[in-house]
């Protein structure tokens, strides 16, 4: 969502500190997938499946991950697209319909601030607000207005400005700033929220007057946070993926009953919704057939808000996907090619470690019949915005030994569960006098954090930074 950005803020009292060390970040950021890999879809440069993480090949510096049915799509901090994968309809982007069991770059230098998939489809969000797509357009998920399969991206018609986007599986949707939601793409279920039965080739506005914070798609519709925590959802309903307590698709937004107030929101496969309460409690309704719920059971779909079993507090959350404040990754739900990577193929009804690995929170993917992704790279989260906000005025950096050249890095980690670089702080190479830092910088920032958004810090050095916030918290 938006930021309220403002340099004429004044430098106020210390609101955070953390400590970051290479432990942080000694893997740069690099990128590790499990389970199944028919079409290359790890990344690995084989088609061997794999129950355990292993590292996508090449040097490359991801900042948010995102899966289709059997292809990847990953976003540079330069706003580079890059893919991996299946690619019978374009899914790459890279002007072929040649698979790739490695990264390849998408084609057009493109710079894009978001990317999401589903299927066999890829859409990007630049920073002036505008969508392309490429890969299938067989219903008109990429909106351009035809229903021609795209090997490289194209801009989705008409003057809109979105500030967030979620590809579903013959869908797409983008929400604005003024919190309108938009659909294009295939009515199965209801799922363009236009109150339809018309396949829309280009945006449609969801109908009713709400104002949405956040947006993420599940198979065939739906589901979106409000400022009030509320969850909002609509498209196919018959396993209870609406969460109104009924089993009856809806053409247009209806509430998540119950009194939850949620901070994040994600849809995911068997039509299946994860929500995250600010407590780190994890919640889903839904289909339960793989034990995707994580509720301890396969039987029973619920139509409205479950708790995921066990004392676990996550700090984000992905499809069936916990994050823990250690790094720790946990998942639930189908195993059958090894994607919760526990080392083995069993399912779970409730959740398992990822054997060996540390995610980061911001970048997280699993489709659930497939493969699950993360970005391996532990952070220091700095502060986390409070209920009213919590303006962050500048941020120090600190080291009090010997300091190497190299970097710390600022990131926002939104509710809708991406994680964008913020700053990236030069570290001089000094040599401390006695009592003296060896390298302390202030820089600016000017942003208020909205409840639930955080921010985190990671280091390419091997040495201790202390990463201190000024601001206020309202």
């Amino acid at each position: 969502m938006p930021m309220n950005i403002s340099p004429a803020f004044a430098v106020t009292p210390v609101i955070s500190t953390c400590q970051v060390t290479a432990a942080n970040s000694v893997r740069g950021l690099a990128l590790y997938a499990c389970g199944l890999n028919n079409s290359g879809q790890l990344g690995d440069n084989t088609i061997v499946s794999k129950s355990s993480p292993i590292s996508v090949v090449g040097s490359h510096y991801f900042i948010q991950v995102a899966a289709g049915t059997a292809h990847v799509s990953a976003l540079k901090p330069d706003g580079s697209a890059w893919a991996w994968g299946a690619n019978t309809s374009g899914n790459l982007g890279d002007n072929t319909v040649t698979s790739r069991s490695s990264p390849v770059s998408v084609v057009g230098n493109h710079r894009f601030s978001q990317l999401s998939q589903a299927g066999p489809t890829t859409i990007g969000l630049n920073s002036d607000g505008y969508v392309f797509g490429w890969g299938d357009n067989l219903s008109g998920q990429l909106g351009d207005n035809t229903a021609t399969n795209r090997s490289s991206p194209v801009s989705v018609i008409g003057i809109h400005s979105f500030v967030q986007i979620s590809a579903g599986l013959a869908n797409s949707y983008g929400l604005k700033a003024d919190g309108s939601a938009w659909a294009w793409g295939a009515t199965t279920s209801g799922a363009n929220g236009d109150n339809t039965a018309t396949n829309r080739s280009s945006p449609v506005s969801v109908i009713g007057a709400h104002s949405f914070r956040t947006i993420s798609a599940f198979q065939n519709g739906a589901a979106c946070l409000k400022a009030d925590g509320s969850a909002w959802a609509w498209g196919v309903n018959s396993s209870g993926t609406c969460g109104d307590n009924t089993a009856t698709n809806r053409s247009s937004p209806v509430s998540v009953i119950g009194a939850h107030s949620f901070v994040q929101l994600v849809g995911g496969a068997f039509t299946t919704v994860t929500a995250l309460k600010a407590d780190g409690s994890c919640w889903t309704w839904g289909a339960a057939s793989n034990g995707q719920l994580g509720d301890n059971q396969t039987v029973a779909n619920r139509s409205s808000p479950v708790s995921v079993i066990g004392a676990h507090s996550f700090i984000a959350i992905g499809p069936s996907i916990g994050i823990k404040i250690d790094g720790s990754f946990w998942s639930w739900g189908l195993n059958g090619n090894g994607q919760l990577g526990d080392i083995t193929t069993s399912s779970r009804s409730s959740p398992v470690s990822c054997v060996g690995f540390y995610f980061n929170s911001g970048a997280v993917s699993r489709v659930g019949t497939i493969y699950s992704l993360g970005i391996s790279n532990q952070y220091s989260l700095l502060l986390t915005g409070s209920q009213s906000g919590t303006r962050v005025d500048s941020i120090t950096v600190q080291a009090t030994g010997i300091t190497t050249a190299g970097s710390v890095r600022i990131f926002l980690h939104d509710g809708a569960g991406s994680i964008t670089l913020l700053k990236e702080i030069p570290v001089a190479a000094t040599i401390p006098a006695d009592g003296i830092p060896a390298f302390t910088t202030t820089v600016n920032l000017g942003i208020t954090l909205p409840f639930g958004d955080s921010l985190v810090a990671t280091t390419n050095n091997s040495e201790p930074f202390n990463v201190i916030a000024m601001g206020a918290i309202f």
